[in-house]
């Protein structure tokens, strides 16, 4: 008999799935915990196999291919975002778990030479295991930043073709942050360079690497991958956890320490926008300039630092298709009707002409302080925010 197909292959997922999807999301971006073939099930396991779970598991398959049918297009999870998000998560494990190998290997080496012995390889397996236990216990910040990434990723892609496109025709824009690194403001200057520095390709994005992630979405990554190899000692080579726990937990402690959220693309973008905005130089031509070169994150820092949102915040409203929320940031900012135009037209490429013109049409009839006031809540904490989506989710009485 011909091996049936995986039920999961051309389906597509929503971008931003319930918690209980999430297992199933990353079994469809390719990850599988590794099963040593000696713990396969046996055929007389699987007529042990409890039917009410066949049948619930196949009812949640039929209930999410449904939701799938009916919802927008624009939230469903693009195939290139599936596989970015597949390659950042494989690539976010393994450098954690380098790192991690790294720094027992020495400390292992003497006080516990088999532990050393057992991770002296890295184990293509661990990723697989990673993004499973990630789906199994709800961790949706984590794919959401993920897909967060991929798009920011996609965007910064489109906007460096126009511009090359526009270079091809001798209409190469200008590049913000190169023309202030050489500013006569003795903060400005400084702030360009140091971004420079650590973005050298200048598209504001973080490597694919720990910067990538918040604090607390990076410190349970690092502890998972912690456990996932003390595991693994203890299957595989039959150590003991008491002897091994104490070294694992101070490698990753180790790890989490030399973290440092400031000094990141993010960080600096920010501070050579308000280093700008101190010196009374930010404004919407600065915004439609930056965004123009390909500079997508210093855009986003300085839509931030001038509507008075996050950097999160600001980087979720360019991406999203609807415009309503980045038009009323830029008036929040006090950009001019034209400016706020040129950034809505280049970031939301797919946004409908006729909805965007009426917008555009009562811009100025929006004071700054009422347009503030309509995007207060992304001004809040991130984690308020997430609660009350949380709450208006549930079903109403």
């Amino acid at each position: 008999m011909p091996p049936v197909p995986s039920p999961s292959c051309n389906t597509a997922s929503p971008a931003l799935p319930a918690r209980a999807g999430l297992s199933r999301l990353l079994m469809s971006l390719g990850y599988h915990a590794a099963m040593p073939a000696a713990d396969h099930p046996s055929a007389i396991d699987w007529l042990a196999t409890d039917p009410a779970q066949v049948a619930l598991r196949f009812r949640a398959r039929q209930a999410m291919v449904a939701a799938d049918l009916f919802m927008p297009a624009d939230a469903r999870l693009r195939d290139d975002d599936r596989v970015a998000i597949a390659g950042l998560l494989t690539t976010l494990v393994g450098q954690v778990e380098a790192d991690l190998r790294m720094r027992l290997a020495g400390a292992a080496a003497a006080a516990a030479p088999l532990l050393a012995h057992a991770l002296a390889t890295p184990d293509p397996a661990i990723a697989g295991s990673v993004a499973e236990q990630a789906g199994a216990r709800g961790d949706s910040a984590l794919v959401a930043v993920l897909a967060q990434r991929a798009a920011e990723r996609r965007l910064v892609a489109r906007l460096r073709r126009d511009r090359d496109r526009d270079a091809a025709i001798g209409q190469a824009p200008p590049v913000p942050t190169t023309l202030l690194a050489t500013d006569t403001d003795p903060a400005i200057a400084p702030a360009a360079r140091a971004l420079a520095a650590i973005d050298p390709v200048g598209d504001g994005l973080p490597a694919a690497g720990a910067a990538m992630l918040p604090a607390e979405v990076q410190h349970r990554l690092v502890w998972r991958v912690a456990a996932t190899l003390r595991a693994q000692a203890i299957a595989r080579h039959g150590l003991a956890g008491i002897d091994i726990d104490p070294l694992i937990a101070h490698a990753a402690g180790a790890a989490l320490a030399g973290y440092d959220e400031g000094v990141t693309p993010a960080g600096l973008a920010l501070a050579l926008a308000r280093a700008v905005a101190a010196a009374g130089r930010l404004d919407g031509g600065l915004a439609v300039s930056a965004i123009a070169a390909g500079e997508a994150g210093f855009a986003a820092a300085l839509l931030a630092v001038a509507g008075g949102v996050g950097f999160a915040a600001a980087w979720e409203m360019m991406l999203d298709p609807d415009p309503t929320r980045l038009l009323l940031l830029c008036r929040a900012a006090d950009f001019p009707a034209v400016a706020a135009a040129d950034i809505v037209q280049r970031l939301a490429a797919g946004a409908d002409d006729e909805g965007l013109a009426g917008r555009l049409d009562s811009y100025d009839a929006i004071t700054p302080r009422r347009a503030a006031a309509a995007i207060s809540l992304w001004r809040l904490d991130p984690a308020y925010l997430e609660a009350i989506a949380e709450i208006a989710a549930r079903p109403q009485p």
